[in-house]
Order: structure tokens, then C-alpha cells, then sequence
């Protein structure tokens, strides 16, 4: 244990350790094979291809997009090439980025989300909206998130892009902090309503009309992964995303196999992940497969599963089944 005594010994060792240690040694560490960088639709995408084997593939995320902000629309426009005058206009905007994407290797999408979308509204009340978007209301700019989140579901499952949906935060609850030193500073918390029937809805709609694409969901609310569970039960290619952000932790991670081995099926789960933007934080991984294994273990021991298949188990949710659901 790190105490007075050891402190500097421990210290100094560790600075030692640190020498030796670059984001190419940590890649063939953990043995990478398929690397996804989070990224705005206007990011040129410049530092993206294959290095010594490993791929450098971008994450299509377009949350800015709901601010609605002059300036940066006008950047998408600049940057995809079209003159983006209507809501029309927009959207060819956006199908441009999420084609230059692709031609970087993107298979996945991500949005983060406080709500989830509503109801879908007509064309041309959005489009009003989208014109009038610096003199709008909060239930205004839902009606267009909610639209655009189906627009862009629609165009995932055209591309044979993976959408991934992470849902029920609350941002930014210490006002006097957050003017202090700004957002993701650490007060962003749970959020109690998690409105899975929204979910339910979404993901209808675009089933209805053949376009659900493949998707992940994650919830900060631990108390929603039921509810989660069994919707995407309801729909082929749905899945449940590991234990989100706060719940990343040891009982956390528990609760979600638990979950999905109950609720749902734990050898189609497709693992781990970590999206903290950091190379060290890949013992995440680690960590996951260590609480995994005594999980399952304890199924072993009980005489509830067979020890020999709980080794292909095992390797399906920590490597095959996302590297099959990516297609890669």
C-alpha cells in the first residue's frame, strides 16, 4: 500500500517505467488489431489508415450538431463541400461527411445523448425549425434532434454503419464550477428518467421501414438495462454495450453480465470497451475479462456450465463477436 515510507521509492520507480512506455508499445501490448478514434463530422480525418498492422479507423459522432450553432453549420458546409441553405441541404451535408468516413475505414457511429429521441415530426415543420435556429425552443430543437437521429439511423443502415446509442446523463450539475472551469470537469451524474419506451419507439420506426441499422446501447442508469435488454431482444442486431462511464466498476461490470446472461443472451454480449481517449486505459480491458472469468467461473464450479465451452465463451465476448458485428 502507497504510504509515507514508500512513497518516493514507488514514485521514482514508476517515472523509470514510464520511459519505456509510447502508444506503439501499448497498441502491441494489448495486441490491437482495430483502433476507433471518436470524431466530429468536420474533423479532416488526417491521421487515419493502417500503422505496422493496426487499423486507425474514425467513430462518426455528430452531437455537436444539436447545438444548432451558425458557426459551426457553416463549418460542415465548408467542409463537406455543400451549401447547406434548408434542411434539405443539410442532410446531403451530413450523407457527404459520413461518406468521407467511410472511405476512412469508419464502421461505427456514436451519440451521446440526455434523452432519448421522440415522436418524428414533417419535413417542412423541421425544416421551418432548422431555418429559424437561433430563435428557437427547447421542445423545437427536440422535434429536430428527434427527426435527425431517424434521418441519420436510415443513412447508418444504407452505409452498413454500427450505431451506437449511450443515454440517461445529466450534465453539468454544479453551476458554480461549471462556470469556474467549464464542461466535462466532473459534474455530469446519473439521470433518473431513462425513457425506454422512447427507445422502443425509435427503434421500431426504423425497423418498420427496413431501416435499423446494427446498434449498441448503453445507459448510464443501471436501472434501464433490463428494460434494454429486452427490447433489443426484439430486434435482430440489437445489442447491450458493457457497463457505462459510472458504472465501470467492479459491480458494476458484475450487474451487466448478470443482466444480460438473464435478461438477454450473455454469449452473444459484445464486450468490452473503453472510451476514455486514452491508450493507458486499455487495462480497462484487463480488468473486464478478470471479473468476467470469475463470473463464469462460478457457473463452472457449480457443475452449471461446461468448462471446456466456457473458453470459447469467453473468447467470443472479449474478440469475436465484435470483430463479427463490425465485420471486420
Amino acid at each position: 500500500p502507497l504510504c509515507k515510507e514508500n512513497a518516493k521509492e514507488i514514485y521514482d520507480l514508476c517515472n523509470e517505467k514510464l520511459k519505456n512506455i509510447t502508444t506503439q508499445s501499448l497498441l502491441k501490448k494489448f495486441k490491437v488489431d482495430f483502433l476507433c478514434t471518436t470524431d466530429d463530422p468536420i474533423s479532416p480525418l488526417s491521421s487515419h489508415g493502417t500503422y505496422d498492422g493496426i487499423t486507425v479507423a474514425p467513430t462518426f459522432r455528430p452531437d455537436r450538431l444539436f447545438n444548432l450553432e451558425e458557426e459551426y453549420i457553416n463549418e460542415l458546409a465548408r467542409t463537406s463541400g455543400v451549401e447547406i441553405n434548408d434542411l434539405s441541404s443539410l442532410k446531403k451535408a451530413l450523407e457527404a461527411r459520413v461518406d468521407y468516413f467511410v472511405s476512412k475505414g469508419c464502421r461505427i457511429t456514436d451519440h451521446g445523448m440526455d434523452y432519448l429521441p421522440g415522436a418524428d415530426s414533417k419535413e417542412e415543420v423541421v425544416n421551418d425549425i432548422f431555418l429559424r435556429r437561433s430563435n428557437i425552443t427547447e421542445e423545437e430543437r427536440f422535434i429536430f434532434f428527434s427527426h435527425m437521429m431517424r434521418f441519420l439511423g436510415k443513412l447508418y443502415k444504407e452505409k452498413d454503419m454500427v450505431m451506437q446509442i449511450h443515454f440517461a446523463t445529466f450534465r453539468n450539475i454544479n453551476t458554480k464550477l461549471f462556470n469556474s472551469i467549464g464542461r466535462d470537469s466532473g459534474f455530469d451524474v446519473i439521470r433518473h428518467e431513462t425513457y425506454t419506451d422512447r427507445l422502443a419507439t425509435f427503434l421500431n420506426d426504423l425497423n418498420t421501414i427496413d431501416a435499423l441499422p446494427k446498434t449498441i446501447l448503453y445507459s448510464l442508469n443501471s436501472n434501464a438495462v433490463k428494460e434494454m435488454a429486452v427490447i433489443a431482444g426484439s430486434f435482430r442486431n440489437v445489442k447491450i454495450g458493457p457497463a457505462w462511464w459510472l458504472n465501470d466498476n467492479l459491480i458494476g461490470n458484475r450487474e451487466q453480465m448478470e443482466i444480460i446472461a438473464e435478461y438477454s443472451t450473455l454469449g452473444t454480449f459484445l464486450g468490452m470497451l473503453t472510451d476514455s481517449r486514452s491508450f493507458s486505459s486499455y487495462v480497462r480491458f484487463d480488468f473486464f475479462r478478470r471479473i468476467l472469468a470469475n463470473y463464469i467461473g462460478e457457473y463452472v464450479e457449480r457443475g452449471e456450465y461446461d468448462y471446456d465451452s466456457s473458453f470459447a465463451l469467453m473468447e467470443d465476448i472479449c474478440y469475436n463477436n465484435i470483430k463479427e458485428f463490425l465485420k471486420l
